[in-house]
């Protein structure tokens, strides 16, 4: 694969460029050839952190979604979630949500949003809870890590999509994500799995976690599988996996 090297929303590398970048900085100290990266430390995580802030604040910040329709393309318009979500958490929320699609033709109880940068996604003009409520409905929004998340119980649908390669504990979260929800509840789940990957011939700052399909398929098998994509392994950097399933 080529390499690339991205230290900040304005500063890619390729090529030559991207390899003497890489000399200097890259994630082979975290990286498994089982597992890949599933979690990072702490100085890592925030400089993830930062590179999603400004990129938000300056570079996006008139985006009204985040990759929306593609998520629901990749999980066939979302047809075998049921009707009435319940109580619902989505995890790594962004300044959208991604319920904001799944919702469509479907009944709420109550809304439940967790992002380490909720504070400042409130300042963009198209954040769906910037009047700290989500269409009307009612509303919690925690401003944390999803490592942090506790608390939070019998949740009937919860949702985690395009979150685990930026957080700084996959295992912790997917452990905590499984915890809240309810017996016979609902995981929407969807994240790009790395299998394949030359860790020494890459390097984003913006998405810390490379984890393999491997841990994904072992957490899965705490729920009846509802819908399931497993990519078509090729480009790594480039493979979705989409997954509903019901809470045994």
């Amino acid at each position: 694969m080529s390499k690339i090297w991205i230290g900040s929303s304005t500063d890619v590398r390729h090529g030559d460029e991207a390899n003497d970048a890489l000399a200097n900085k890259n994630d082979a100290e975290f990286w498994n050839d089982e597992t890949g990266i599933i979690k990072v430390d702490v100085q890592r995580w925030k400089d993830a952190q930062k590179f999603e802030s400004e990129g938000w604040l300056k570079h996006w910040r008139y985006a009204a979604s985040d990759r929306n329709d593609i998520h629901k393309t990749g999980f066939s318009g979302y047809e075998a979630v049921p009707v009435d979500l319940g109580s619902v958490l989505e995890i790594g929320c962004g300044p959208f949500t991604q319920l904001q699609t799944i919702m469509e033709g479907r009944a709420i109880s109550d809304v439940t949003l967790l992002d380490p940068l909720l504070e400042e996604y409130k300042q963009l003009p198209h954040c769906t809870y910037k009047d700290n409520k989500f269409r009307g409905y009612d509303t919690r929004l925690i401003c944390s890590q999803a490592e942090a998340l506790h608390g939070i119980e019998n949740i009937d649908t919860a949702i985690c999509i395009n979150v685990i390669e930026h957080v700084q504990d996959a295992q912790m979260i997917l452990s905590k994500l499984h915890r809240a929800i309810k017996i016979g509840g609902i995981v929407i789940f969807g994240e790009r799995c790395y299998d394949g990957l030359d860790i020494n011939a890459v390097y984003d700052v913006g998405h810390p976690i490379r984890v393999k399909m491997k841990v994904f398929q072992e957490w899965e098998e705490q729920f009846e599988p509802l819908y399931s994509v497993v990519p078509d392994f090729g480009d790594p950097l480039d493979q979705e996996h989409y997954f509903i399933g019901r809470k045994k």
